[in-house]
């Protein structure tokens, strides 16, 4: 297994992990191929041989000192190995050496194997929303300190 910055040539392969998992809520291609260019290399991608089995989306606002989690994706059939908590702790430890003092992200309440994963990582639940989007789509923001 291993975790590298995405390219450019991965993000079919990424949009069709997004697809599979997201559906109709999933990222544009467009969405992705921008994601790509402005995280200064946070978008991660997790692959076996020639093939990416998850991903990851991260930002950094190097002013507020603040990092964001964007998404998660890992095929079903790699679930259960710890790929989503490698993504994640691989991209806390790259913000953080960043000067990132806190890591926000949003999950949906009823998606329980992530919320987990986050919490088992000192992720702590600052407010659940049921209009995160302004869709009436309901998320808990959880944040991680780094200091």
């Amino acid at each position: 297994m291993n975790i590298r910055a995405a390219e450019v040539e991965d993000l079919q392969q990424v949009k069709a992990i997004d697809q599979l998992l997201f559906e109709e809520e999933s990222y544009p291609i467009f969405a992705l191929r921008q994601f790509l260019d402005i995280s200064y290399g946070l978008m991660k991608v997790v692959e076996i041989g020639r093939e990416i089995i998850a991903y990851c989306i991260g930002h950094y606002n190097s002013e507020k000192k603040e990092a964001w989690f964007l998404s998660l994706g890992v095929l079903p059939e790699y679930r259960g190995r710890k790929i989503g908590e490698s993504l994640t702790t691989n991209l806390v430890e790259e913000v953080k050496a960043m000067g990132a003092t806190t890591v926000n992200l949003t999950v949906h309440p009823e998606n329980k194997p992530g919320i987990s994963i986050y919490e088992r990582l000192g992720f702590e639940t600052q407010e659940n929303t049921e209009n995160y989007y302004l869709d009436h789509s309901p998320r808990l923001v959880m944040v991680k300190n780094l200091c």
